[in-house]
């Protein structure tokens, strides 16, 4: 799969020899920007009017972070963000260096926890410490004991849960150092 924003011709032969090869142009790769503003989705008898999904923690997020964290896991953090608040409801993302290991959301966090780990391991992804976010706060601590007994490092979350704090107790006692983002963030995709 070839992803440009274009082919020149020889390139289009060369690229084009292979049976099974899938090229795909687009422009708006030359100038790639952020799309901002809103978007809308369709419920029974009407639509939904909602913010765009746009936004990326910047340094401001991580300045409170440790400096045992190197570049890649704060890479890891914010690509896990984007995965997670683009899924569904309660969605939640896996990510270790640079690879998604797992992304799912579920009626339930714990249920999209759970599932994420299960898609990791049959996936053959070995064990080992791990970012993750989660599109909406944990409104258990049951799904932050869940994430901490499978050696999550590193996470990002919305803010704004009812037991946010016993949820945070559970981070810090197990030394998982967690990002909060103002709630207005908070995923809202296929809600």
């Amino acid at each position: 799969l070839v992803v440009a924003p274009a082919i020149e011709g020889k390139a289009l032969i060369r690229f084009g020899k292979r049976k099974k090869r899938c090229l795909f142009v687009n422009h708006n790769l030359k100038n790639p920007k952020l799309f901002s503003g809103f978007v809308f989705r369709t419920v029974r008898g009407g639509f939904l009017r909602q913010k765009a999904p746009d936004f990326i923690p910047g340094p401001e997020y991580f300045k409170n972070l440790p400096s045992v964290f190197n570049k890649q896991q704060l890479e890891d953090l914010i690509l896990a963000w984007a995965l997670a608040w683009s899924t569904h409801m309660n969605g939640v993302a896996l990510v270790r260096d640079g690879t998604l290991l797992a992304c799912d959301g579920q009626p339930s966090s714990v249920d999209a926890i759970q599932s994420c780990l299960t898609r990791m391991n049959h996936a053959g992804h070995r064990k080992g410490p791990l970012v993750f976010a989660a599109n909406a706060f944990l409104p258990f601590k049951d799904s932050a004991e869940i994430l901490v007994k499978n050696e999550a490092i590193l996470g990002i979350l919305p803010s704004g849960g009812l037991r946010e704090k016993e949820v945070k107790k559970i981070f810090d006692e197990n030394r998982t150092f967690l990002v909060t983002i103002p709630a207005e963030y908070r995923g809202f995709s296929h809600h």
